[in-house]
């Protein structure tokens, strides 16, 4: 049996709620999978909010952490918590200067709670 939910990702209190609602246990897999539209240096350093717009990026970073947080506790034995990061976690492309760096913290996110978990 396949059952589906979601929420709003983009409000960490909706991920908190979301699986407060959840027993834990029942969980056998969170997938995230979210990406913001790209833009590089050309927009973001001439841009008079400059530092705005890098971390605008980075609630692609923030909502697997969340859904790690609130989730994994909620996650059955043998669980997995499955996080896309994206191509630009390991290649490069133009415009692209904000959103590789973030691919690659939510690839490295991965690996590190692969071992804590």
């Amino acid at each position: 049996m396949v059952d589906v939910d979601a929420c709003n990702c983009m409000d960490v209190d909706a991920v908190e709620a979301f699986f407060a609602k959840h027993e834990a246990g029942l969980l056998t897999h969170l997938v995230v999978t979210l990406g913001p539209a790209v833009e590089g240096v050309d927009k973001i350093f001439t841009s008079e909010s400059t530092l705005a717009k890098v971390q605008e990026q980075f609630f692609k970073f923030n909502v697997p952490w969340a859904v790690a947080k609130h989730g994994a506790p909620k996650l059955a034995n043998g669980g997995s918590l499955i996080f896309f990061s994206g191509t630009l976690s390991r290649a490069v492309m133009k415009n692209a200067s904000c959103l590789g760096p973030v691919n690659a913290a939510v690839e490295c996110l991965g690996k590190c709670l692969a071992l804590e978990l």
